[in-house]
């Protein structure tokens, strides 16, 4: 489909130093499909619930459409289905290939994400913040990535030979343990990122995050350092 980038159709409402959030603008960006950025308050998500009857980041609006999205899979989903890049597919209609992603994609909800929350939620628990848990979740993490590393070993991307929205969705969640490749860092993944340590074991995982943001080239420039 043609689209005209001189107005960005999409607005994206999102938190700084989300995995999810992050995923979807990496994706946009990929796919050259221009956004306006809304940063939402963490303590007044008000609007957020009128908007999207919700009050979870990340949030697409597709202004052209009149579609409200939350969920950042569900959007990967719809900009598949709407806005599809045949040079840039993030999902396939090859059976095994897409079950493989969606695997992927249960892993990161399943295991990934838990122990991120974990650790954000203890972070900005200021009066009560139990370092055990934290540190559990960081172990956990190192664990949860050991998969990742094996498949990384002899393929370039998670799924197949190029990339796919499982690369997208994994790599954000664990941008949060290779956060020192950041050279822009708020003081939550500054934080995080002295507590989630993957060693030189999780080389191939660490360029791999490397190669899956480098994909946007307006957030390479923005978080890498070389």
């Amino acid at each position: 489909m043609e689209l005209d980038n001189s107005h960005p159709r999409f607005t994206l409402y999102r938190l700084d130093d989300s995995p999810n959030n992050l995923c979807v603008q990496l994706v946009l960006d990929y796919l050259e499909l221009q956004f306006n950025s809304e940063l939402v308050d963490p303590e007044d998500r008000s609007e957020l619930n009128l908007l999207s009857g919700q009050p979870l980041t990340p949030v697409l609006v597709d202004t052209q459409r009149d579609v409200i999205l939350s969920n950042s899979y569900a959007i990967m989903l719809y900009l598949e289905a709407n806005y599809r890049n045949t040079e840039k597919p993030l999902f396939t209609s090859h059976f095994a290939t897409m079950t493989e992603i969606e695997a992927w994609e249960r892993f990161t909800n399943q295991d990934l994400a838990r122990s991120v929350s974990i650790a954000v939620r203890e972070y900005r628990n200021k009066k009560n913040r139990d370092p055990f848990t934290t540190a559990e979740a960081a172990e956990t993490i190192y664990h949860d990535t050991e998969v990742i590393e094996r498949r990384l070993e002899n393929q370039e991307w998670l799924v197949g030979e190029q990339v796919s929205a499982a690369d997208f969705r994994v790599a954000s969640m664990v941008s949060f343990a290779v956060s020192d490749i950041f050279t822009n860092r708020t003081r939550l993944r500054e934080a995080l990122s002295k507590k989630f340590v993957l060693g030189r074991d999780r080389e191939a995982t660490r360029d791999w995050v490397r190669r899956v943001i480098r994909l946007s080239d307006y957030l390479s420039k923005k978080l890498i350092g070389d």
